[in-house]
């Protein structure tokens, strides 16, 4: 049998508990002027969303090891991530 986790959630400290650093962070600001984002967590049995105003702390975190990126689709009918990079290619 094997379990996956599909996590949607507003709550900052639910979601880091549902993270680690197998897997891959992606974010795209929502609204600059509320400090709000959407950030996406994807391994290989685990998908965590976060919408919402993040703390600076956890920002900071996200941004030093997680990709910026244009657009995040997630279909679940699919069982699919999609992210859009446009631009540049960052380099860590």
């Amino acid at each position: 049998m094997k379990f996956q986790l599909y996590a949607d959630v507003s709550d900052e400290r639910f979601f880091r508990r549902t993270i680690h650093e197998l897997g891959d962070l992606f974010y795209r600001c929502i609204d600059k002027e509320k400090g709000e984002y959407e950030i996406v967590y994807f391994s290989g049995s685990r998908l965590a969303r976060f919408v919402g105003v993040p703390s600076a702390n956890f920002m900071e975190i996200v941004k030093a090891t997680g990709v910026e990126v244009d657009l995040i689709e997630i279909d679940e009918i699919a069982g699919t991530l999609k992210v859009v990079k446009k631009g540049k290619s960052e380099r860590r």
